[in-house]
C-alpha cells in the first residue's frame, strides 16, 4: 500500500488546512498575517498617532516622511515543535483491512496531525490574549515580548468606580476608551471589539444602569452566542478559555479584565517566520515565504517507529500599542 499520506507536502498542505480549536481573538485582533525570511521578526511599533499630510506646490517634490514616530523591534521568533509516533503495529492492523487501508491510514495521520495542530493554535491563541495585556509569554511563562502601552491606557477602577457597583457607569468608560484608542491611533480604526474574563461580563449582564438597554438591543445574541453584539458601538466577547501550568487550570484573561482593542489595518498582525528544518522548502535560508505550519514524517530503525512532526513559529505582533486599552473593572 502506498504511503504517499507521509510525504511532506502531503502533510503540509494537510496541517495548514486544518482548523481542530477556535481561536477567537488571535482571529479578530491578529487577522494579518505576515511573514519573515529568517529567525527574526522584524516590525515598526508607532509612538505617537498619525499626523495630517501637508499639500505642496504643483511640480514640488514629494515630502519626506521620518520615522522619528516608531521605534524598529527586532526579536527571536518562538519555536514550536512537537512530534508524535506510529507504531508498526498500527499499520500492520490498517494494511490487513484491504481497499479500505488507504483512507483509513490517512484518517489515522490526520488525527495526529489535528492533535498537533491544535495544540499549537491553543498556544497560538493564548500569547494573543497575552498580547493583549502589553506582554507575550510562553506556557512555561518565559516572556517574548513586551509592548508599551500609551498613559491612560491601563486603568484600574476602584471603589465605586467597579463594574459589580450599581454606581458605577460602563458605558462612560467605554465609550471614553474609544476616545484614547482613536486619538493614540491617529484615527486608524474600522471597528472596536472587546475581550473579558467570565466575571466581567457578569457584572456587565447584571448592572442595572445597562441591563434593560441589553436586552432590547442585545438579548438574541447574548442567548444565542454568550457575546454582547454590540454595547457602545462595542462588540464585547467572554474569553472561556483556560490552560494548564504544573498541573494547575488557570483562566487565559485573568479575572477582572476586559481588553478593548481598535481594529484597523497596521495596528496589530502575526508573524511568523521560517520552520528550522533542512526538509522544509520554505525553511530558513530558502529565501522563500514560509506557511504558518511545516510537518514532516521519518522512520526510526531501531527501535521501528514512524515519526510525525509538526512546527510553527508564530508571534502575536501590536504595532500601534495605542489601539487598545487593558483595564481591570473588577
Amino acid at each position: 500500500m502506498p504511503d504517499r499520506v507521509f510525504e511532506t507536502r502531503n502533510l503540509v498542505a494537510a496541517i495548514n488546512a486544518m482548523r481542530p480549536v477556535k481561536t477567537p481573538v488571535l482571529d479578530k485582533v491578529f487577522a494579518l498575517k505576515e511573514k519573515s525570511l529568517s529567525s527574526y521578526i522584524e516590525f515598526d511599533v508607532e509612538k505617537d498617532s498619525e499626523g495630517v499630510q501637508v499639500s505642496v506646490p504643483s511640480g514640488s517634490p514629494a515630502n519626506v516622511i521620518n520615522k522619528d514616530g516608531f521605534d524598529t523591534v527586532v526579536v527571536p521568533a518562538p519555536r514550536f515543535p512537537e512530534k508524535v509516533s506510529i507504531k508498526p503495529s498500527d499499520l500492520d492492523r490498517i494494511r490487513k483491512m484491504g481497499s479500505e487501508a488507504p483512507a483509513v491510514l490517512a484518517d489515522l495521520v490526520g488525527r495526529n496531525l489535528a492533535n498537533l495542530r491544535a495544540r499549537t493554535d491553543r498556544t497560538r491563541e493564548f500569547m494573543a490574549i497575552k498580547a493583549l495585556s502589553g506582554t507575550v509569554v510562553d506556557g512555561s511563562g518565559t516572556t517574548l515580548v513586551t509592548y508599551t502601552f500609551p498613559t491612560g491606557h491601563t486603568p484600574v477602577l476602584t471603589g465605586n468606580d467597579k463594574w459589580d457597583n450599581s454606581a458605577s457607569n460602563p458605558l462612560g468608560n467605554l465609550r471614553s476608551w474609544k476616545k484614547k484608542i482613536t486619538a493614540a491611533t491617529g484615527g486608524a480604526v474600522e471597528q472596536f471589539c472587546a475581550f473579558c474574563a467570565s466575571d466581567v461580563m457578569d457584572a456587565i449582564l447584571a448592572h442595572e444602569k445597562i441591563r434593560d438597554l441589553l436586552k432590547n438591543i442585545a438579548g438574541k445574541d447574548i442567548a444565542e452566542n454568550g457575546r454582547i453584539g454590540k454595547l457602545a458601538g462595542i462588540e464585547i466577547e467572554e474569553v472561556l478559555g483556560t490552560y494548564k501550568s504544573s498541573g494547575t487550570r488557570t483562566d487565559m484573561m485573568p479575572s477582572g479584565y476586559i481588553a478593548v482593542v481598535g481594529i484597523g489595518y497596521g495596528n496589530t498582525s502575526e508573524c511568523y517566520a521560517p520552520p528550522e528544518d533542512f526538509e522544509a522548502p520554505d525553511g530558513i535560508g530558502s529565501g522563500k515565504n514560509p506557511n504558518v505550519f511545516f510537518a514532516k514524517s521519518w522512520d526510526e530503525k531501531d527501535p521501528s517507529v514512524k515519526w510525525i512532526k509538526a512546527e510553527a513559529r508564530p508571534l502575536p505582533v501590536i504595532k500601534r500599542p495605542g489601539c487598545i486599552v487593558y483595564a481591570k473593572v473588577l
